[in-house]
């Protein structure tokens, strides 16, 4: 029973990620938001409003870390390590900080509040600003973009075009504030727009970012900062509740706005769903035709991870998992691994031992050994046909671990042979393999 439902868990990563998010949220975050807000002060506003959310906040979060590690036992801590900045994303951050600053001054602007007033209440109030943001980031972006771009945007984004991924990101999102949209069907209407607009734009920085979560985190904490701390700051009165009202709504009408003309002037970008089609160079900079594309996917997004493994023999093997999609949708889920001793390549006897390290539903096993330039991989006889998308996620899996740095890489499994060109681009591994004939020509794969 057990391995059933984590097979099923495996093998259907959205909906199951729908599931858990909704039920840690619903079923455990508001009876427990119920239970603290009436324990806590109404003095202490701020308090009471984060506090009480941290559960219904982080359902999210809980659900893609539970779903990593079921995929794999460091799953958590590969899911975890894409938080962090690098120095690139930093600048990018700041700016999104500063560009939803003034959208939202804007939006208080248009609502009725005078220059000369905001600016007051920011210089009388910049704690509680700093509070709100903070607070922010910590309870309620980590909480919610750990699930939704650390989990759900690259499950989707593996099956469809850039586009649709942000899109259903962004209506499973929306939906998720269920309480929101008990307000009447206009508002209702327009917060969904709001939501599926900013779940495009959050998409555009994760991409930049190379699949990692800091810019997401620091930009969600930015669009609802300023007005959150509006609303405690000068909200109460009849005339304020009101203002807040109209600021959130040209708020949301910018962002809907901003999405729309980001979608329009990178239309092509967005209907691409980085299988690897647009990829041409060969390994001395040239145009190949006829290579095989495809997409490879690592587990939890984008970056390469070490998992290790204990084989029946007593060795220990690195393990690479990888989904790989070619340009014809066929999809195969690859299970490799390397001997971390560097010994020699394990037997076929060991591969055998790889069916008790496979989740259930299957995953096509092989075992492999790297060099400069060149991969040699062991597959079981039963799954040749598979030997292509070993291949793929071969190069890839080198590459990504740092074993090997070459342009291109040539794979061999048995008899048979191919030159790989692995990419990171947008966000996604994407690889194009040629079968090799004889010296340096090649020829399409079959």
């Amino acid at each position: 029973m057990y391995d059933r439902l984590r097979g099923w868990l495996a093998e259907h990563p959205v909906a199951a990620f729908v599931l858990l998010a909704f039920g840690i949220s619903y079923l455990v975050g508001w009876p427990a938001l119920m239970a603290a807000t009436g324990a806590i002060p109404v003095r202490d506003q701020l308090l009471r409003g984060y506090l009480p959310r941290v559960l219904v906040v982080y359902g999210p979060a809980l659900a893609a870390l539970l779903l990593a590690r079921n995929a794999t036992t460091n799953g958590p801590a590969m899911l975890l390590r894409r938080v962090p900045p690098s120095r690139a994303d930093v600048p990018v951050a700041a700016a999104v900080v500063v560009a939803s600053g003034v959208a939202s001054a804007i939006a208080l602007y248009v609502a009725g509040t005078s220059v000369s007033e905001l600016s007051r209440s920011v210089r009388a109030d910049a704690g509680l600003l700093v509070a709100h943001f903070a607070l922010q980031l910590a309870v309620v972006a980590c909480g919610e973009e750990l699930g939704w771009r650390g989990w759900l945007l690259p499950q989707l984004a593996a099956r469809t075009s850039r586009l649709r991924a942000a899109v259903g990101t962004g209506m499973i999102w929306g939906v998720w504030h269920g309480p929101l949209l008990l307000g009447g069907l206009g508002s209702a209407a327009m917060f969904l727009l709001f939501v599926i607009g900013v779940s495009v734009l959050f998409t555009w920085l994760w991409v930049r970012a190379g699949g990692r979560l800091f810019t997401v985190i620091v930009a969600h904490a930015s669009v609802n900062a300023p007005l959150f701390f509006w609303e405690q700051a000068r909200g109460g009165t009849q005339e304020g509740d009101e203002r807040i009202r109209r600021a959130w709504v040209v708020f949301q009408a910018m962002g809907i706005v901003a999405a729309v003309v980001l979608v329009l002037v990178r239309w092509r970008w967005w209907n691409t769903n980085d299988d690897g089609l647009g990829l041409s160079p060969s390994a001395h900079g040239e145009t190949k035709s006829g290579g095989e594309s495809a997409r490879v996917d690592l587990p939890i997004g984008m970056q390469a991870h070490s998992e290790v493994a204990t084989l029946a023999s007593g060795a220990e093997v690195q393990v690479c998992r990888a989904s790989v999609r070619r340009a014809d949708g066929q999809i195969r889920q690859i299970l490799l691994l390397l001997d971390s001793r560097g010994r020699e390549l394990p037997t076929l006897a060991d591969l055998q031992h790889l069916t008790a390290l496979s989740p259930p539903g299957g995953v096509l096993a092989g075992l492999l050994s790297a060099r400069s330039g060149e991969v040699e991989v062991v597959v079981l006889p039963e799954l040749e046909d598979a030997a292509e998308a070993v291949a793929h996620a071969a190069a890839v899996c080198a590459t990504s671990w740092g074993w090997d740095e070459s342009e291109s890489i040539h794979v061999t499994t048995g008899d048979r042979s191919w030159d790989v060109v692995p990419r990171f681009r947008d966000g996604a591994w994407v690889s194009r393999l040629w079968r090799r004939a004889s010296g340096f020509s090649a020829e399409r794969a079959p």
